[in-house]
C-alpha cells in the first residue's frame, strides 16, 4: 500500500516538476558534451570505456554495485520526507572577505566560501577551485539553492591566475561563475578531459583551457598542478553519462603541497597518492552529502578520516556541505561527524569567507565548530 501512496505522490511530483520547468528551466545550464574528433581522442586512455560509452572508475563496476544496493522507492521516501535538518533555519557563520588583505598577505592562504568552492593563494598567485556563486547548483531554479548568498560578488573577487574544475557536477561546475571569465584572458582552467566543451560552449577560448587525464601535470613558473583519480561520475543532462572525466587536484608550491580531492568515494587512490606525493601538508577533503546508499562516490565521515590517514597529510579542510542539500544528514552534521571519527587529526574548520592561514595554530575547536555544536544542541531539544 505505502509503495502505491509513493507511486501516485511522484507522479504528482513529476507532473509538477514538468510544468516548473517550463518556467524556470535554464538550458544553457546543461552545457555541451565532446563529441567528434575531441571524444574520439578519449579511446586511446585507459580509463575510457567505448562499451560503457564513457569514462570509468579504477573499479569499473563500482556504480552498477552501488545502483543495486537499495531501492530507488525507499530513496524517494526519505528524500521528500526526511528525519533529519537538510536545510538551516539560521544564517551559518560568515566573515567579510576583504581581496586586499587577502592579496597582501605572504605564504600561503585560503579562503572558504561554502561547499567546495575554495580561493587559494600560494606563491603570490590566486587559484579558485570548483567555483559556484549561483543562486542554484542545478539546471532548475527552484532545485538545489544556496543556503545563504554568495559572501561575495564574482566581480568582488581579486585577479584570478588559475580556476580549477574537479568535475562537471552542478555543485562544481557552474555556468554563472565561468561566464564571468570569459573575457579575461589572464585566467587558465585547469580541467578533466571533456570539460572544455562545456567551457567552449560557455564562451572560454580554448587557449585557455588545459584539460587532463588522471596522473597529467603541468608546471607554471615553479607551481605544479596534478590531476589525481577519484572514485566518482560525471553528467549534466542526465544523472550518469560519464562523458566527461573526474578527479582532484594536487598543487605543489614552493615547499608545501596542497591536495584537493574533488568529490570521491573511499578507494586505493588515495594511498596511491600518498605513494607518489610523500608529503601532503593540506588535504581539502569532500565530508559532506553522503549516505550508506550512494558511499561508493560519496565518503561518510569515517571514511573521510581513513583518506586522511591515508594521505599521510598534516591538516584536513572538510569541504562538500554548508551550503547545499543533496543529502540524508543533517546540514550541521559533516564536519561534527568527521571531528569525532578523527579526533587526533588537526581539522581546520573556518567560517565561511575567513582568510585562513593554514601554516598558523589554528584554534581546534574553532569557533564554526562551536557554532555547528550549538544547532545541533538547539535541534535535538
Amino acid at each position: 500500500m505505502l509503495k502505491k501512496i509513493i507511486l501516485v505522490l511522484s507522479l504528482f511530483v513529476f507532473l509538477f516538476l514538468v510544468i516548473l520547468s517550463r518556467i524556470y528551466f535554464y538550458p544553457q545550464n546543461l552545457g555541451e558534451k565532446p563529441s567528434g574528433a575531441y571524444k574520439e581522442s578519449f579511446k586511446k586512455y585507459a580509463n575510457y570505456s567505448e562499451d560503457a560509452g564513457g569514462f570509468v572508475n579504477e573499479d569499473p563496476t563500482v556504480i552498477e554495485k552501488m545502483l543495486s544496493r537499495s531501492s530507488e522507492w525507499d530513496s524517494f521516501y526519505e528524500y521528500y520526507w526526511p528525519t533529519t535538518v537538510g536545510w538551516p533555519d539560521v544564517k551559518i557563520k560568515e566573515v567579510a572577505f576583504d581581496k586586499e588583505i587577502f592579496n597582501s598577505k605572504k605564504g600561503i592562504h585560503f579562503v572558504w566560501f561554502g561547499h567546495s568552492t575554495i580561493l587559494l593563494r600560494v606563491e603570490g598567485i590566486n587559484i579558485l577551485i570548483d567555483p559556484v556563486f549561483s543562486k542554484f547548483a542545478s539546471p532548475l531554479s527552484f532545485i538545489a539553492k544556496r543556503f545563504q548568498k554568495p559572501i561575495i560578488k564574482l566581480k568582488d573577487l581579486p585577479k584570478i591566475d588559475y580556476v580549477l574544475i574537479s568535475h562537471d557536477h552542478y555543485d562544481h561546475l557552474d555556468r554563472e561563475s565561468i561566464e564571468y571569465f570569459k573575457d579575461k584572458k589572464e585566467t587558465k582552467f585547469l580541467v578533466p578531459l571533456g570539460v572544455r566543451s562545456h567551457l567552449n560552449f560557455w564562451g572560454i577560448k580554448k587557449n585557455l583551457i588545459i584539460d587532463f587525464n588522471w596522473w597529467g601535470s603541468v608546471n607554471f613558473a615553479g607551481t605544479k598542478f596534478t590531476f589525481t583519480p577519484a572514485q566518482h561520475f560525471s553528467g549534466r543532462t542526465k544523472f550518469i553519462d560519464n562523458a566527461t572525466l573526474w578527479g582532484g587536484w594536487m598543487i605543489e608550491a614552493g615547499e608545501k603541497s596542497i591536495f584537493f580531492s574533488g568529490d570521491s568515494g573511499y578507494a586505493g587512490h588515495f594511498k596511491e597518492i600518498a605513494k607518489r606525493f610523500p608529503k601532503i601538508d593540506y588535504a581539502f577533503l569532500e565530508n559532506g552529502q553522503y549516505n550508506w546508499r550512494w558511499q561508493a562516490v560519496h565518503m561518510m565521515p569515517d571514511e573521510t578520516a581513513k583518506a586522511f590517514k591515508d594521505l599521510r597529510a598534516q591538516k584536513l579542510i572538510p569541504i562538500h556541505w554548508g551550503m547545499f542539500n543533496f543529502s540524508l544528514h543533517n546540514w550541521y552534521d559533516p564536519p561534527i561527524d568527521l571531528s569525532s571519527e578523527c579526533s587526533e587529526c588537526k581539522v581546520i574548520i573556518p567560517f565561511i569567507g575567513e582568510i585562513v592561514d593554514p601554516n598558523s595554530e589554528y584554534p581546534l575547536p574553532s569557533e564554526m565548530y562551536n557554532f555547528l555544536l550549538e544547532q545541533k544542541d538547539r535541534y535535538s531539544k
